[in-house]
């Protein structure tokens, strides 16, 4: 099993998806939260997710892209375009790329004496901040 960093568009929720995208993610072991990865928001209507499967990051993207492979009613193999607009960003078997990940990444809130907030400031290194599954890691 792999953790990877996906781009969703946001709100998507596999559960809602169609049954055969829930299959395509059965056949990778898929664990998919409803959630966005934690501590960053969506841009440009889409969002980040963690996702642990059991698949490399081409393969994954392959399904992504090109679709599952099934087989049809007489048993012969056949692909089935998914038409999902996803991406892999980062898995943690490479070093991440943080031009991917930063725009995601919420403005950090800066706070007066009284516990105001005043302003924020963005995030400029995701080093050691990016959310995992337990026993996982990234690769900065």
């Amino acid at each position: 099993m792999i953790q990877f960093i996906i781009k969703v568009p946001e709100g998507e929720k596999l559960s809602e998806l169609p049954e055969i995208v829930q299959e395509a993610a059965s056949s990778v072991s898929a664990r998919f939260p409803s959630g966005k990865l934690a501590g960053t928001q969506a841009v440009d209507g889409y969002e980040l997710k963690l996702v642990l499967c059991d698949s490399t990051s081409e393969q994954l993207q392959d399904i992504f892209d090109y679709g599952f492979q099934s087989t049809d009613e007489n048993g012969d193999p056949i692909l089935i375009d998914l038409e999902l607009d996803w991406k892999v960003l980062a898995d943690e078997e490479s070093k991440i790329d943080q031009s991917l990940i930063l725009p995601y990444f919420s403005p950090v809130p800066i706070f007066d004496e009284e516990g105001e907030q005043i302003d924020s400031e963005p995030v400029i290194d995701i080093t050691g901040k990016i959310q995992t599954y337990a026993g996982r890691k990234w690769i900065y």
